[in-house]
């Protein structure tokens, strides 16, 4: 997918396209000496529906494994990455969007007492840890 128009985008008109990470953090890299980098906030909102008590949201997984896939690929060819947060843990509220956006690897049922129920995301991106090791 090299053209832009043709990449994926969530409900609110966002592309997603993961590349750019790695052209940035690459330009980072040599214009500041490879300096340290953190990054502090990664990921996509989504409609995520509760269904018989799971949340099955693969495009967040395929977001995420996208974005994943460049940044250790900029690490392995000698850009300093000390860390990586997901965005966000949680469901949480936004101000233009209220609850109808979600963005977290934990569903909030607000209407059971913000009961938490891990998505399918959550899942993933345990087993992806555990598997880089890092």
């Amino acid at each position: 997918m090299d053209d832009v128009h043709d990449n994926p985008k969530n409900p609110w008109d966002s592309e997603i396209y993961p590349k750019p990470i790695y052209d940035l953090l690459l330009n980072l890299k040599e214009q500041y000496s490879n300096i340290p980098i953190i990054i502090t906030e990664n990921g996509v909102g989504y409609h995520d529906k509760l269904e018989d008590g799971k949340v099955h949201d693969q495009n967040r997984i395929e977001f995420q494994e996208g974005y994943l896939e460049w940044i250790l690929k900029v690490k392995k060819d000698g850009c300093d990455i000390r860390g990586y947060f997901i965005w966000s843990t949680m469901d949480l509220y936004s101000p233009v969007y209220g609850f109808e956006k979600r963005y977290g690897l934990v569903y909030i049922d607000y209407n059971d007492n913000c009961r938490r129920i891990p998505k399918d995301s959550y899942s993933w991106y345990k087993d992806f840890i555990a598997s880089v090791g890092e």
